[in-house]
This record gives structure tokens, sequence and C-alpha cells, in this order.
């Protein structure tokens, strides 16, 4: 009784909320001097009603919302000064016509009106053509679940004509959009997928769609993802540094792909030709005396990176599947790996080369440090110990030119930890000034080290700055919500008490401390006197056995 009871209440808070946002957001005649109701108001007031399922009505009164930016003769009144924030209970922010479209476009798809959904997108990629989310958007929408092949197919062609209109007319004299572009790679990846199942994210294996194909379409399907991996590496690899990272996901899937059609010279093919491109690619951007443009020099550097990266990405995959099934394919490809020295080489001419935080670069990171990340992972025919005491070689001479550079710090610290060298790897991780939330993600790092190392004192010091981010935190957050409700932000308070319930009350890493102290505690011992005078514990069983 007592559980129907609490059921039957909590079904009337939503209707209660749509109530009081009702209030809210109706403006009665004769207020064209107040202001409007405030994004937050509307979020609210949709949500209230969406949670009752009611969508039509959501999507009815969400037609009728007067934006931000709209035209002048119906121009919301503009927030003067202080006086205004002051005086006015809540949030002062208009809806933009960009968060109406987006909150249109989700009451769309939770309505299964797909078409509409479809019209909203492309609505929203003419205001922002480079925004990777309204682009899978329109893909979700045009490939709607248990659509015929038919319809699906007429999907996919709809969002092949849309992407082609910024593609093909691109302004020479502007930089290219990755959005679009990217957007080409993913159609080319759906009939590896299978229609109506890509998300932008590879799956654990090809749909079985793509294996009911005959022989011809599926070679025709590879060969199409091939040519758009490559093709936006052309436009890209010497432009942007995240190129390989906007592909990986589509470079594992095509290695996968091929290597599972090995047995079709087609398929196998079009995989070598992809890793000749990246040789080829890796040859023609060396480093060349005669180019002293520094500008110039940069971009080949991100074009040999790329070379590399790609050449990895593809061969680690392969290697996978190997181990999968048992097979060797990747012996026949080692010879399209990269020359150790070669990638060094390249390192110490793009010493000269600094950083530029002009051109988009980061004070603490050099153009050429991503060629010592690089190296690290090519095996020593030597040994493992003997691959690990080259990396670490490498890292410290990186680290000896971009002391700052936290990656180089983690790979090193990685290396330290299988080499047990802990007190190397102590002073790089304290190097990184892990603050605040990084504890709780970062610690990890080091943690283990700690422990295999017996470093137990620095082991508790960690944890305890874990545990106490925590107890910070869940005080802090109180504050916060206080004083974004207070502003009337209400959706801010819901991501932090979202974040505060899901990601920091289940932290592992939480966990792993609290037992991490419990466990180290009888291997250590303080005979001084600490800051407060209290002198340390008597010798625990650990110094007594003469662990340390």
């Amino acid at each position: 009784d007592k559980i129907s009871k609490l059921e039957g209440k909590a079904a009337m808070l939503p209707r209660l909320a749509e109530s009081l946002m009702g209030r809210v957001v109706s403006r009665p005649e004769g207020s064209e001097q107040e202001h409007p109701p405030s994004a937050e108001d509307w979020q609210l007031y949709i949500r209230s009603l969406t949670e009752q399922d009611r969508f039509e009505d959501a999507l009815e009164q969400l037609e009728g919302i007067e934006c931000a930016s709209g035209s002048s003769e119906n121009e919301v009144r503009r927030i003067d000064d202080q006086t205004d924030v002051t005086s006015h209970d809540g949030s002062l922010i208009q809806l933009a016509l960009r968060e109406k479209l987006e909150l249109k476009a989700s009451l769309c798809l939770g309505l299964k009106r797909y078409d509409d959904a479809v019209e909203v997108y492309e609505q929203l990629i003419q205001l922002h053509p480079d925004n990777w989310a309204y682009w899978k958007g329109l893909l979700k929408s045009s490939l709607s679940p248990n659509a015929s092949d038919e319809q699906l197919a007429n999907g996919l062609i709809h969002c092949q004509k849309s992407v082609q209109s910024y593609v093909e007319h691109e302004s020479p004299a502007l930089h290219p959009l990755r959005g679009p572009h990217l957007f080409v790679v993913e159609l080319a990846s759906v009939p590896l997928h299978g229609v109506g199942l890509s998300n932008g994210e590879a799956l654990m294996q090809p749909s079985s769609k793509f294996l009911e194909m005959d022989g011809s379409h599926r070679q025709e399907a590879i060969l199409k993802l091939g040519k758009a991996i490559v093709d936006y590496a052309n436009i890209f690899a010497s432009e942007a540094s995240c190129c390989f990272f906007d592909l990986r996901t589509y470079v594992e899937l095509f290695a996968k792909t091929c290597h599972m059609m090995r047995q079709d010279t087609a398929a196998w093919d079009e995989l070598r030709r992809v890793l000749n491109w990246a040789t080829e690619a890796n040859a023609s951007n060396q480093h060349e005396r005669s180019i002293n443009e520094t500008k110039e020099r940069r971009k080949r550097l991100r074009a040999y990176i790329f070379s590399i990266q790609l050449t990895f990405g593809i061969l680690s995959e392969i290697k996978k599947c190997d181990a999968q099934s048992k097979s060797n394919c990747f012996i026949s490809l080692e010879r399209f790996l990269p020359d150790l020295s070669a990638i060094v080489g390249e390192w110490q001419n793009s010493l000269d080369l600094g950083s530029n935080p002009k051109e988009g670069g980061q004070k603490e990171v050099l153009p050429g440090d991503e060629l010592i990340m690089l190296a690290c992972q090519l095996k020593s025919p030597q040994g493992e110990t003997s691959h690990l005491l080259a990396s670490t070689g490498l890292l410290e001479a990186a680290l000896h030119h971009s002391p700052h550079n936290p990656h180089l710090k983690i790979a090193a610290i990685d290396c330290y930890r299988q080499l047990s060298a802990g007190k190397r790897a102590v002073e790089l991780f304290d190097d990184l000034g892990i603050k605040q939330i990084q504890f709780d993600s970062c610690s990890y790092l080091i943690t283990p080290t700690l422990a295999s190392t017996g470093l137990y004192a620095e082991a508790i010091q960690l944890a305890g700055s874990v545990m106490r981010l925590h107890r910070t935190n869940s005080k802090d957050i109180q504050d916060y919500v206080t004083k974004c409700s207070e502003t009337g932000m209400l959706s801010k308070c819901c991501e932090m008490i979202k974040w505060q319930r899901e990601r920091m009350s289940t932290s592992l890493q939480l966990l792993s401390s609290k037992s991490s102290v419990m466990d180290f505690a009888p291997l250590t011992y303080s005979g001084s006197e600490d800051s407060k005078g209290t002198t340390g514990s008597p010798d625990p069983l650990g110094a007594r056995q003469g662990i340390i």
C-alpha cells in the first residue's frame, strides 16, 4: 500500500510541474515590456509534457515559441543591465533557434515521425554544417528502424544528395569542413555495418546483411569505403592533427572486413592499396632541407604522422583478427611497417619547428612529439626488455625537449611500471600536476606501480587525495545546485545531480583507494613527529617482519 501511494504521488509530479510551468511560459496580453520566458523555462515545460508521453502537445507548444534569433519585427526584449538580472526571478537567457530545432528533432524521433525529423536536421545542418551530431541525426532519421529495404535505400540516397551539396560547392577560399566530408565516409561504411545499424561506432563484426550480399556488391562496398578513407585523408591529413582519430573507427572496420574477406582477391588488394597509399604518403612527406617555410613543414609533418598512424591502425586490427581466427595475415603485411630510425630522424628534424600557439598549437606540446609515441609501438626484435629500455630512452629524450607534454609522461610512466622503476614513475606523475577531479580519473596510472615497487606511503597519500576529492565534491555540489536554482539554471542543477549520483558516487577508483589504504596501512611506519606534533605509530607488522 505504501509503495502504491508513493507511485501515485510520483505520477502527479509531472502534471503539477506542467501546471506550474504553464503559468510561467504563458504571456498574457499587454505584457510586451516583460521579459519573455527563458530557455530554461521552456525546456522544463517541454520536459513536463514528455514525462507524461504527451509528445504531440510538446511539439505543438514548441512550434509557437518565439526564439531569440527571430525577425526584427517580433524581436524579444534584450537584457538591459544588472537591474534586469537582480529584479527578475530565474534565468533571462532566451531560447535560441538552434535549441528549438534540437528539441523539435528529438520530439519527432520520439513520435517516429522520421520524415519531419529529416527536415529539422537539414535545417540544423544549414545553421551549423560542421556539427557532427546533426549529420548523425540525419542518418538516424533517414535510415529508420523497421523500414523496408527500398525505404532504407532511398534514405541512404537522400543522405548522399544532402551531403554532396556541401562537399561539391565548398568555397576554395575557405577551409574545408570536416563534418560533411566525414559523413561521406560514414555513408560508405553503412553497407558494411548493415543498413540502419551504423551509428559512428564500429561493431564487433560486420552485420549479417553484408554477408547476405552477393560477391560483387561486397567487393564494391569494401572498395568504396577504402576510397572514402583515402579521399578524406588527402584533404585533411596535412591540415588537421586529429585526422586519424576522425577515421579510426572506419579504418578498424575496413581492416576487419578485409580480413574476413581475405579469400577474395579484390578485397585484399584494396587493403594493400590503402597501405601502399600510406607508404607513398610517408615517403613524399619526409623532411627536405630545401623546404624552409615553417607552415609548409608543419603540414608535411602532420601528413607524415598520419601515414604512420594509418599503417599502425590497419596492421594492429589485422593482428587482432589473426589472433581470433588463428591465421597469419599480419606476417605478409609486415613490409609496410615504417623504419624506426627514419621515424626518430623525422622527430629530430622537427625539433626546430617549436610550438606556435597562433596557429592553434599548444605550448606544452611540440608538433613532432607524436612521432616518439608511434616509435615506441614498434616492437624490438631483441625482446621485451630491450624494447622497454629503448622506448624509455626515446621518451626521456622527447621529454628533455618537450618537458610539459602529458602524453609523453603517461607513456613513460607505463614503461617504468613494467621495468619496476617506481621512483622515476612517481616523479613523472608528480610533474603532471594532477588536481581536483583528475585524481579520480588519473590515479590508476600510478597506483599499480606504487604497489609493486613498495612505495606504500605514496600509495596511501594518493588514495587519501582521491577520497578527499569525493568528500569535498559532495559538499560543493549542494552549494552549486543551490546557486543554480536561485539563478534559474535548472538544467545545470540536473547535470550536477546526475554527475554526483551516476559518476562520483559509483566511482571504482574511490573503492580502490579505500581498499589501498586498508591494504597498505600494515606496511607503513613513521616514527617521526608529524606536523601536529603527533608521534608515529609503533612498528607495523611489515616492519617487524623485515618487509620494509
